[in-house]
């Protein structure tokens, strides 16, 4: 992914994997000229960041979320909650109402 995206998934990243990116691009590689998409393989090539992460435990399909892109957060870090973030497109966060957010949640 470009360098000045952010990804998240449901699991984190998965350390034994670290040395597996030349691997990893060449799967990626295969795929996107499988699907004719070189156009695609051009740009994540030129990429060096490139995440594997842990298996999950079984789960619902629509559970699971991988998301990847020109994203910003905003952050919550309250004494006896959970650390909370939201994320948004960097385009969209000054529309974004964190404060109420944070509250509801």
């Amino acid at each position: 992914m470009p360098s000045d995206w952010i990804a998240l998934a449901n699991e984190y990243v998965d350390p034994a994997k670290a040395n597996d990116n030349d691997k990893v691009k060449g799967e990626l590689q295969e795929i996107s000229q499988k699907f004719q998409m070189g156009a695609l393989w051009d740009s994540i090539s030129k990429s060096d960041q490139v995440y594997c992460v842990k298996e999950s435990a079984r789960i619902s399909t629509y559970i699971y979320a991988i998301v990847a892109g020109p994203y910003d957060y905003f952050e919550s870090i309250v004494e006896d909650l959970p650390p909370m973030r939201i994320y948004a497109r960097k385009t969209l966060k000054k529309d974004i109402n964190h404060e109420e957010m944070f509250l509801v949640t």
